[in-house]
């Protein structure tokens, strides 16, 4: 994701709690946990998974390489009286960890985390059991026509570097809805401008086209399409 900032940060705390992500993704990460597992989650943003896979582990090690959404999950924690969630600033494969996991998680990140060599070399060097990657497989986003060029989806590269890396792992393609309620039309403007880098008159006009009825206000619907991805170590 781009620099964080508040409104980004509340858009997706938003989205993540009134969609189908990532309540879609959790159950398959939490049947695969056992009780007195770790997990490693990286670029994890607010941590949604770690508030929501906590009750089940014994710990939560989030990192992220921004301050703000780890300052918000570190306030939740707080909050909820939560011990067992840790929060790690610093940019991955670079920063310094002294940690060894059960299990890694790492979902919808950059292919800096989630394609290269050296960074799945020291997930697996800090995991012992399992690493779970969930990979966009699809490229348009909120209904809008992509204007990249056309090549494979995301998630077959990471396959492939798995693949280079003689890796044994599998995947199934999961759809769900990961899309984005808001409180007007003019905050959806911002939002799709952002988020498709679409001038903002251009962007409130297909807010429009595409906007639903949501029982906090408006919804923007946004099918997507993602590989889980199970590496057994």
């Amino acid at each position: 994701m781009n620099h964080w900032t508040e409104e980004k940060l509340n858009w997706y705390i938003e989205a993540g709690t009134h969609s189908e992500y990532p309540r879609i993704f959790v159950p398959l990460i939490k049947e695969r946990l056992l009780p007195g597992d770790t997990l490693l989650d990286i670029g994890s943003g607010p941590g949604l998974f770690a508030l929501s896979l906590t009750p089940w582990v014994k710990a939560v090690y989030n990192i992220d390489s921004q301050a703000l959404p780890l300052k918000y999950l570190q306030q939740k924690a707080r909050e909820k009286n939560n011990a067992s969630i840790f929060c790690l600033q610093g940019e991955w494969p670079e920063m310094e960890l002294d940690l060894q996991v059960s299990a890694s998680l790492s979902a919808f990140t950059s292919p800096a985390i989630m394609e290269a060599e050296k960074s799945l070399e020291k997930m697996i060097s800090h995991t012992n059991r399992t690493i779970f990657f969930i990979a966009p497989a699809s490229r348009g986003k909120f209904f809008y026509p992509t204007d990249k060029k056309s090549g494979p989806p995301p998630y077959e590269k990471t396959l492939k570097a798995l693949e280079k890396m003689r890796l044994s792992f599998t995947h199934k393609l999961i759809d769900f809805d990961f899309g984005q309620p808001i409180s007007s039309l003019q905050e959806g403007a911002r939002f799709l401008s952002h988020q498709l880098t679409i001038p903002l008159s251009q962007a409130l006009d297909h807010a429009r086209s595409i906007v639903t009825s949501h029982p906090s206000g408006l919804y923007l619907p946004n099918p997507r399409r993602a590989a889980f991805i199970e590496i057994i170590l």
